[in-house]
């Protein structure tokens, strides 16, 4: 589901989920409706997101599936965020996180602590905003997942950058970059260089970041995978201020540049 090819995915998890509806098991039921949920937010099919996730925790709490109302939970928790329901996020979060550690869930822990720490940095609460996103990483690192410690990684990025610590978030987004990139989770992929390009741009080096921003731009047309709107803010600033200290035609040039950059020349721009 993470090599870019959502709709292909989104075929498959919809022939299952009209297989298992004929054996009427609420456990599979659940797992599939989870997986379509979590595919339909890549997308940003938020409204239709929320349905099939809230759908999957009514089916995993009846067949008494921990694991799935912890993956149901955490999923409508970013949901909400996406959709700027921050209150909400925050507490159906903290939820899906107090039952995956009962449970010792490893692998949905730090998806729920990154999207806790990025709620708590916006409140300016950057200490326990880090600590929670460092933890993330910790934990993510043991559970033998790539893509939920590149994911743990970008959210400790973020919390990084928030605070001014761009060097520190640079690092960190570099290094999710390039696991991102070995593993082939190619959305992500686009998601560190877009974040990257925020840190250049911030420190100066806009025509770089430019590049980076072009390059993230045609990975995500290529796979139909939209910016996610928790990034779209300090995203779409910086590329006004880069676009005005460039001027609109230089600017243009760097990411038509961008857009024709292979990975590997994405991952040279951006350890430079």
């Amino acid at each position: 589901m993470e090599q870019g090819l959502f709709r292909q995915a989104q075929g498959l998890f919809e022939e299952s989920f009209a297989l298992k509806q004929s054996l009427n098991d609420p456990r599979s039921l659940a797992c599939v409706l989870g997986n379509l949920g979590s595919l339909s937010y890549k997308q940003g099919e938020y409204t239709r997101a929320r349905g099939q996730l809230e759908e999957s925790l009514l089916l995993a709490r009846e067949a008494v599936d921990e694991e799935a109302i912890c993956d149901a939970l955490v999923d409508l928790g970013m949901v909400s965020y996406a959709q700027g329901e921050y209150s909400c996020a925050r507490k159906v979060l903290e939820d899906g996180l107090a039952k995956a550690r009962a449970i010792n869930y490893r692998r949905v822990i730090p998806q729920a602590l990154g999207g806790l720490g990025r709620l708590i940095s916006m409140s300016g609460d950057n200490a326990a905003a880090a600590a929670l996103c460092t933890e993330a990483v910790g934990i993510s690192s043991t559970v033998g997942d790539m893509e939920v410690n590149c994911h743990a990684l970008q959210d400790l990025a973020v919390v990084l950058r928030d605070q001014g610590l761009n060097r520190q978030a640079g690092d960190v987004y570099l290094q999710a970059l390039l696991q991102s990139k070995a593993s082939g989770l190619k959305a992500n992929i686009a998601a560190c260089l877009e974040g990257l390009g925020v840190v250049i741009a911030t420190d100066g080096d806009s025509e770089r970041a430019a590049r980076l921003w072009g390059a993230a731009d045609a990975l995500r047309t290529t796979l139909q995978a939209p910016r996610s709107p928790i990034e779209r803010a300090a995203y779409d600033a910086s590329i006004l201020i880069v676009r005005d200290l460039l001027g609109p035609e230089r600017f243009m040039v760097l990411w038509n540049e961008g857009t024709a950059m292979t990975l590997e020349d994405c991952c040279t721009c951006a350890a430079k």
